[in-house]
């Protein structure tokens, strides 16, 4: 394929490059799994009679064009020549008015977020526009490779903070313990509301403290694990079935609804590695004063969010992919 002075592209046979030596003539970037520099059948990209006009102006003319898979290929030419034309086409930005393009095996009409979704762009200059901000370049790319509109302001900050210097564990946990405060706001609802019901709460400081210092831990927990199912599922719909299917059991395993006494003897061992109820034991015994092992019930809360913190953190690539 060449470029003509012209200023169309015009194709014509590709020739392997000549290594040093009296050896036989190689491709460039001979796939893995290949055999004696024999090509795989399916080539990487396939131009047959390509054509592109602007008004009276051709600037692609009838382009017949294969590049095998893991073959280097240059595309060289002066300005005005169709370069660029022919780059946008074969990236789907542009559709050819004439014949039909193959990229790994999809149409690059018919088939354009297929084709997106299994090619790299790396551009001569840092930006497209060079206006545009990290996260505006990020947010840009997230269209053109058909990220779902639902979830894409996540995963562009996402993506932004896993490029940052800052460890996985400390974006886990101002996650976590952001969610703790979130919950520290009902907490305080559900202390007002109670008092102004009657119910006798405790009024000393230092329990409220600690009260609140258990709430933030608890929902540290569950903010992680959250995380966590999200790595593991990587899709809203199943996020959902799994959060419930691990959530709900969780609950109604605790001692939130009745005595851990009174439950049967497996679904008390389940209890007992519950972090759930070792928080309500912990604000039993800080609010209304119910006897319990607050050492404990703090011990094993710290252990489950540190633990939730390392899970998360460890799946979290996983949640920018």
């Amino acid at each position: 394929m060449s470029l003509e002075p012209g200023g169309a592209v015009t194709s014509h046979p590709a020739v392997p490059s000549q290594p040093a030596g009296n050896g036989p003539p190689t491709v460039t970037g001979q796939p893995a799994g290949s055999a004696g520099g024999v090509a795989l059948a399916e080539p990487a990209v396939s131009c047959d009679g390509v054509t592109y006009r602007f008004g009276d102006h051709v600037a692609v003319d009838d382009v017949d064009l294969t590049i095998g898979p893991g073959e280097t290929f240059g595309l060289l030419g002066p300005n005005g020549a169709g370069k660029t034309t022919t780059i946008r086409m074969l990236v789907t930005l542009l559709k050819p008015m004439a014949g039909r393009i193959s990229v790994l095996g999809a149409d690059a009409a018919a088939q354009p977020m297929r084709v997106r979704r299994m090619i790299g762009y790396v551009p001569q200059l840092l930006s497209a526009d060079g206006s545009l901000t990290g996260r505006e370049n990020v947010e840009l790319f997230a269209r053109l490779f058909d990220v779902p509109r639902s979830g894409r302001t996540q995963r562009v900050v996402l993506a932004k903070l896993m490029v940052t210097p800052t460890p996985r564990s400390a974006l886990i946990t101002g996650k976590a313990f952001a969610a703790g405060l979130r919950s520290l706001v009902q907490a305080v609802v559900i202390v007002v509301l109670a008092a102004l019901l009657g119910v006798a709460l405790t009024d000393n400081p230092l329990k409220l403290l600690a009260t609140a210092c258990v709430v933030v831990l608890g929902s540290a927990f569950f903010s992680c694990l959250s995380m966590s199912i999200a790595g593991v599922a990587l899709s809203r719909d199943r996020l959902m079935g799994i959060g419930q299917a691990i959530t709900m059991p969780l609950f109604f395993s605790s001692n939130a609804l009745y005595p851990t006494r009174l439950m049967p003897g497996w679904l008390q061992a389940i209890s007992k590695v519950n972090p759930l109820s070792y928080e309500v034991d912990a604000l039993r015994g800080l609010l209304i004063g119910v006897p319990t092992n607050l050492g404990l019930d703090v011990s094993v809360l710290v252990a489950a969010a540190v633990a939730g913190v390392v899970v998360a953190s460890a799946l979290l690539p996983r949640l920018a992919k």
